[in-house]
């Protein structure tokens, strides 16, 4: 018990750095990689995206028990979130449909409330044909590389719970050939 007093009096301050470090990810931000190419161009496969987890909601520290709301995410918004299929799996894609919001798919062209929506960075068309409305507490995402992305044509709406967080910038792109690391040089740079 001695040595443990002894020990905990010398590295105390770490062990606070480190918990503040745990919380501060926890709550504010976090970083995840891009294993595919569902979100090419705006996206490279191995950039490491810097994510707001404060952007819309706050949560108690290492749980997803929502303190209070800060804001709604919005069409055009790029977040992470749990996959619906295994929540364990983090995804990233583009908002493109909110609650109440019409979306149909029609001869490869996305249309919300009527209006045909692209962002600038969206590659080919919209595969599939369909006409629903979003859920309240659910937003309908694509992939920006349409014709490579599995997304909620494929398995359905996100619920607001499951957005872990805004992405915001690349803070750097690391992929591997072999053994060799190859960077992009997209360090930075800032996400839309």
């Amino acid at each position: 018990m001695d040595k443990l007093k002894e020990w905990f009096s010398k590295e105390w301050k770490f062990l606070l750095a480190l918990l503040g470090l745990l919380v501060f990810r926890s709550l504010a931000l976090d970083w995840y990689h891009v294993p595919s190419e569902s979100m090419l161009p705006t996206l490279l496969v191995g950039d490491r995206i810097v994510v707001s987890k404060s952007q819309y909601r706050v949560r108690f520290p290492f749980t997803n028990v929502t303190l209070f709301d800060l804001s709604k995410p919005a069409a055009g918004d790029i977040i992470v979130f749990e996959y619906p299929v295994d929540p364990s799996t983090t995804f990233v894609k583009r908002i493109v449909a909110v609650p109440g919001d019409r979306v149909s798919i029609r001869e490869g062209q996305l249309f919300v409330n009527g209006e045909v929506r692209s962002w600038p960075a969206v590659k080919g068309p919209t595969l599939g044909d369909g006409e629903f409305v979003v859920e309240d507490e659910k937003y309908f995402v694509m992939g920006d590389n349409r014709m490579n992305s599995a997304d909620s044509r494929v398995w359905g709406f996100v619920s607001s719970a499951a957005i872990l967080g805004k992405v915001h910038w690349v803070a750097l792109n690391i992929r591997f050939e072999g053994l060799t690391p190859k960077s992009e040089g997209r360090w930075g740079l800032a996400v839309h």
